[in-house]
């Protein structure tokens, strides 16, 4: 998943901060379906709420109001 609004502007969500939109969603199928699940789609505005740690731990992120907890791993 990538936040940005132009092409060069794209970076993981681990490193984005604040408001962003989905521009694309990499892992396969299954990390596609947890995030759809999740209301976190292609298109979508997101907040990223805070980072743990820069290089380890769960995203914290806000959903459509909702605090959502996801790993690393797939952001």
């Amino acid at each position: 998943m990538c936040g940005g609004d132009r092409m060069k502007d794209l970076i993981p969500l681990s490193e984005a901060e604040g408001k962003v939109k989905v521009v694309r969603i990499e892992g396969g199928e299954d990390v596609e379906k947890k995030l759809k699940d999740l209301n976190i789609d292609v298109g979508e505005i997101i907040e990223v709420e805070r980072v743990t740690h820069e290089h380890y731990g769960p995203l914290i992120l806000k959903v459509d109001d909702r605090d959502i907890v996801i790993p690393r791993g797939y952001s």
